[in-house]
């Protein structure tokens, strides 16, 4: 399950690097990239969330089982395989889980790196264009006492 979140994190990133580099103008394509950063931090989320789940439901299991251990005599060999048992799913859940968080919080991360971004690169185009129409503006006025000087 790592491996996958991390490939597919890498191709977003990939796809994310491409798309700024290419249509640093296009605004349509900057909403979108938003929206599927959005989208992903939201399946991670609910990725956490069924984790943490499972991870309750188990520790649940692993009360009961021990509350059966003690309720029940056992030879010593089983309640240790028992308790190692319980002892793995533990870790193993808790693992998870810490995965899965560090997950969410890398793609928040990037989601606000991206969105940083993508508003200065708004910000640098919009400045651009004012100055593009003030020199045409100059151009024109240029263009025109060139004319009335020439007449």
């Amino acid at each position: 399950m790592y491996v996958e979140n991390k490939n597919s994190s890498d191709a977003i990133r990939d796809y994310i690097s491409h798309a700024h580099s290419e249509q640093c103008g296009n605004e349509d394509v900057h909403n979108k990239m938003v929206m599927n950063l959005k989208e992903h931090i939201t399946v991670l989320q609910m990725e956490k969330d069924f984790a943490v789940q499972l991870y309750q439901m188990s520790m649940k299991a692993v009360d009961t089982l021990e509350q059966e251990l003690k309720t029940h005599p056992v030879d010593n060999s089983n309640a240790i395989f028992y308790e190692e048992q319980l002892k793995n799913i533990r870790q193993s859940y808790s693992e998870a889980i810490k995965a899965l968080e560090s997950k969410l919080l890398q793609a928040k991360e990037n989601f606000a790196k991206h969105q940083s971004m993508w508003m200065s690169s708004k910000e640098t185009i919009e400045a651009l264009k004012r100055e593009k129409q003030e020199i045409e503006t100059r151009l024109q006025e240029f263009q025109q006492d060139s004319q009335q000087k020439g007449r």
